[in-house]
């Protein structure tokens, strides 16, 4: 065979199949783009869940440091009436 007729068959191939190959060409792009967004979605959905565990074990240890501060200042408080007390039942004996 000549090279000339190959390279018609396959130009002939190519326009008999023409719209077939601009459809399998665009499927696989749209197939990429499909995935990609995909992809780049469930990364996104990944990331937020990480986001908020961690808002919510932040909110979790601030409460605990509001409730440690509450007691902190409660037992501040009753060393200061318990020093109060003792100097006022102390006050005699002095």
């Amino acid at each position: 065979m000549k090279p000339e007729s190959i390279l018609k068959k396959i130009t002939k191939v190519i326009k008999n199949n023409l719209k077939l190959i601009v459809y399998l060409i665009s499927l696989i792009i749209i197939a990429w783009f499909a995935y990609y967004n995909y992809n780049t979605l469930y990364s996104n959905i990944i990331a937020q869940k990480e986001i908020d565990k961690s808002e919510i074990i932040a909110k979790k240890q601030k409460v605990n440091i509001d409730l440690l501060n509450k007691i902190n200042t409660n037992i501040i408080e009753k060393k200061e009436s318990l020093e109060q007390y003792n100097q006022e039942i102390l006050s005699p004996f002095k």
